[in-house]
């Protein structure tokens, strides 16, 4: 029997922040604990610990406890900007149809011949 290798505590730290930095979403303790490969309890531990040293964000929803990083925040003030973007391209090309200038064909926008 091979006896399993005992992982630092700063390793496990950065292999969480790792993976919370990967997704793109919130993930729950249970979640995270899985992806690290660690028991609830201690990933609980660990995330808190996190969160004392501001790298992670916590809230609670309904019974569980999601975990996210700067990086969730960052991709949600990204998609809410190039949303922004996309409707005032849709308002300008709207304006060039109404003037004649496009004519929308298929659901695609081109240049009046």
């Amino acid at each position: 029997m091979t006896k399993r290798k005992r992982r630092k505590k700063i390793d496990i730290k950065k292999e969480i922040l790792d993976y919370l930095e990967s997704i793109d979403f919130p993930n729950t303790t249970g979640g995270i604990a899985d992806a690290v490969r660690l028991n609830w309890y201690m990933a609980k531990i660990y995330l808190m610990e996190l969160k004392g040293d501001g790298k992670v964000f916590h809230k609670k929803v309904g019974r569980q406890d999601q975990w996210w990083t700067e990086n969730v925040n960052e991709s949600r003030r990204m998609v809410r900007v190039l949303k922004e973007k996309v409707n005032d391209q849709d308002k300008v090309l709207r304006e060039l149809e109404k003037k004649g200038i496009v004519v929308r064909m298929d659901g695609k926008y081109r240049l009046k011949e």
